[in-house]
């Protein structure tokens, strides 16, 4: 005995064959979505288009003191604050950037390699002083045996 559901249009549907067609229509999502994903998350990225389709990733660790600083790369804002990793990048150079309100950016040109992070510990982010920056031409050498 066959169930029949009726559809929208007054067609009668297999409950056999809906079966089968969602078993297909899964069973063709997974086979393309698992080995993408398994690709990604040990490093590739697929680009399609490109002479070499799949290409090997790096990535970029930055964490600053203090932290909680705001991460550019490639003069576009990145959504997470230091410390914070910036995977998945492509081969090439990187203009990176960090500031935080109050102190003076760090700003680096970062090459990334295949297969390798560059990482970036302890960025020292030195606070502006207003009124307090001494220049070259204000400062005075006094010599040791002057001073007491």
């Amino acid at each position: 005995m066959s169930l029949k559901v009726c559809s929208g249009s007054g067609k009668l549907i297999s409950i056999s064959f809906l079966r089968k067609f969602l078993f297909y229509v899964f069973a063709f999502i997974y086979m393309v979505l698992c080995p993408v994903l398994v690709l990604y998350s040990i490093g590739y990225i697929l680009r399609p288009g490109t002479i070499d389709q799949l290409a090997k990733t790096g990535s970029i660790h930055l964490s600053s003191v203090p932290s909680g600083a705001t991460v550019y790369l490639k003069n576009r804002r990145y959504n997470e604050k230091t410390p914070t990793t910036v995977q998945g990048l492509l081969p090439g150079d990187y203009d990176v950037k960090v500031s935080l309100k109050g102190y003076q950016s760090w700003r680096r040109v970062v090459s990334v390699r295949a297969e390798e992070a560059a990482a970036f510990d302890s960025i020292a982010l030195i606070k502006n002083n207003s009124g307090n920056i001494v220049s070259d031409a204000e400062a005075k050498f006094i010599p040791k045996d002057e001073q007491t």
